[in-house]
C-alpha cells in the first residue's frame, strides 16, 4: 500500500505546486495590471494639465485680442473725430494748421 500513499502524496504536491505556480501567475498579473492602471492615470494627468494648460492660453488669448480690439476701436473713433474736426474747420475757414498759416502768408506777399 505504500505506493498507493506515495502517489497519492505526489498528487498532492502536484496539485499544491499547481495551485502556487497559479497564484503566482494572478499575483503577476495583477502587479501588471495595477502598474498600467498607475501608468494610465499618470497620462490621464498630464493630459488633463496640458489641456487646462491650452485652456488657459485661449482665455489670455481672447482677452489680449478683445483689449486690442477696443484699442483698435479707440483710435478708429479718434481718427473719425479729428477728420470730422478738419472738414468742419476747413468749411468754416478757420482751419489754423501750421502749413495752412505757411501757404496764407506766401502768397500774400
Amino acid at each position: 500500500m505504500e505506493p498507493l500513499n506515495s502517489n497519492s502524496k505526489e498528487r498532492e504536491m502536484h496539485q499544491l505546486q499547481q495551485m502556487q505556480d497559479k497564484s503566482k501567475d494572478s499575483c503577476m498579473h495583477m502587479e501588471s495590471l495595477q502598474e498600467s492602471i498607475q501608468e494610465r492615470a499618470k497620462h490621464k494627468r498630464e493630459y488633463d494639465r496640458r489641456m487646462n494648460d491650452k485652456m488657459m492660453q485661449s482665455k489670455e488669448g481672447k482677452v489680449d485680442s478683445s483689449k486690442a480690439l477696443n484699442v483698435g476701436l479707440i483710435v478708429t473713433e479718434i481718427n473719425e473725430i479729428e477728420s470730422e474736426t478738419h472738414v468742419s474747420r476747413s468749411r468754416s475757414g478757420n482751419d489754423t494748421h501750421a502749413e495752412d498759416a505757411d501757404i496764407n502768408s506766401v502768397n500774400d506777399k
